[in-house]
């Protein structure tokens, strides 16, 4: 339970019963999820927003793969951000093309360097 704090009370017919405290808790948690709904819905539309960047940008099966699965991974989901190396494992493809897929995706605003990372890699 969320700690309620009239749980454990018991109450006779005749005896009055204080529900501020109740009333503090329950405000409390309902604004907690509120905040989190919030929370939520903040990141379906930037996410929406991101795919809809997305649809100006000629992105390619693989690069569209790869930017689904930092997304999905959330900001701290690719330790250390991704790397050409990383993208290569991802689709499979040479480093040359793993380099040119990533600059594109750079050069078009769909990546940004992650500075604690390194200097090459992305997020």
């Amino acid at each position: 339970m969320l700690g309620n704090p009239l749980a454990n009370r018991s109450a006779t017919p005749d005896a009055g019963i204080n529900v501020t405290q109740w009333v503090l808790w329950f405000v409390g948690v309902f604004t907690r999820g509120c905040e989190h709904s919030v929370s939520v819905v903040r990141l379906a539309a930037d996410i929406a927003a991101f795919w809809q960047r997305c649809a100006n940008v000629d992105v390619t099966a693989r690069q569209r793969k790869v930017l689904a699965r930092l997304l999905d991974a959330g900001d701290d989901g690719f330790l250390g951000g991704l790397s050409a190396e990383k993208y290569m494992q991802i689709t499979a493809t040479s480093e040359a093309t793993a380099t040119r897929d990533l600059t594109h995706l750079y050069q078009n605003g769909l990546l940004a360097h992650k500075a604690k990372a390194g200097p090459h890699a992305m997020r």
